[in-house]
């Protein structure tokens, strides 16, 4: 079993990010590590790209996310920590959100503010996506990418709102279709959660860390990346590739004193997840 990485510091985080050597073109970082031929574990953060818009409704000090803080770096130290593939998008969601269909111009993203004043947290704003339309040879190239390297595990890393009531959430698609069915993923979270408590205490670190399964919100469903080359494959294909949509909670993946990093317990969660998953592939692999 790997050695998990542990960034404390921002000085870890740039000796660990010296590790990549990834291609740039088309506002993707990606690449290929050393296992990936053998694994075929892909890891992306279509939303890594982030954004701070003023939001004066809300209150003086008031702003709107746009993106997900961190969803990068935990997608690199998973993927890393199972030297599989990792691909990070370095456009923004509101000019080209890549986990939406080609369509997506007329969507709008419904989310809470931060820091705003009280009796107006609740209150959301509605943010259009994927409003630049010369983008979509972007789209193209991210999706012929995927197809190009021929996945058999996808794990989408995404960031929810601090006020969700899990820090983890496990999406599986419609009819937890990317797992194949309810059973398989309820089954391949009770393997996770016992491997993350295990892989907790190892590295000495708190383990008061909840995982759930979506069910209604954050399940996957509408994230095109794995609709497409997950459910679409599998049905086009006859193919058993699996994916999970991934959602980490805000308040594990800022640290406070360092915000460029997530929290030890979330990094270790991200590289925990990818290695279930590689063993679950590989299970279910040798039980055919």
């Amino acid at each position: 079993m790997r050695a998990l990485n542990l960034l404390k510091t921002e000085e870890d985080l740039s000796a660990f990010e010296a590790n990549f050597r990834p291609r740039h073109a088309n506002s993707l970082l990606f690449e290929a590590l050393e296992d990936y031929s053998r694994s075929r574990m892909l890891i992306v953060a279509e939303h890594a790209q982030t954004a701070r818009i003023e939001s004066p409704k809300h209150g003086k000090k008031a702003y709107i996310g746009i993106g997900d803080a961190n969803t990068a770096t935990l997608a690199k130290l998973a993927a890393w920590h199972s030297q599989s593939a990792y691909i990070i998008p370095t456009i923004l969601r509101t000019e080209l959100d890549l986990a939406r269909p080609s369509d997506a111009e007329g969507m709008k993203l419904r989310v809470l503010p931060f820091m705003a004043d009280e009796g107006r947290e609740e209150a959301e704003s509605h943010v259009p996506i994927s409003t630049n339309k010369s983008l979509m040879h972007i789209f193209e190239f991210y999706h012929k990418t995927i197809e190009s390297m021929n996945p058999r595990i996808m794990l989408s890393y995404h960031g929810m709102h601090s006020h969700r009531q899990a820090d983890v959430l496990l999406g599986f698609g419609p009819d937890r279709s990317y797992i194949g069915g309810g059973k398989n993923a309820f089954s391949f979270r009770r393997f996770f959660v016992k491997r993350l408590k295990d892989r907790l205490k190892e590295r000495n670190v708190r383990i008061d860390i909840s995982v759930k399964v979506s069910k209604s919100l954050f399940t996957g469903s509408k994230n095109y990346t794995l609709y497409r080359h997950v459910k679409e494959h599998n049905e086009k294909n006859g193919d058993r590739r699996f994916g999970i949509h991934v959602e980490f909670n805000r308040h594990g993946r800022v640290m406070k004193e360092h915000p460029s990093l997530p929290k030890l317990r979330y990094q270790i969660a991200a590289q925990v997840l990818a290695e279930c998953a590689e063993e679950w592939a590989k299970l279910r692999a040798d039980a055919l």
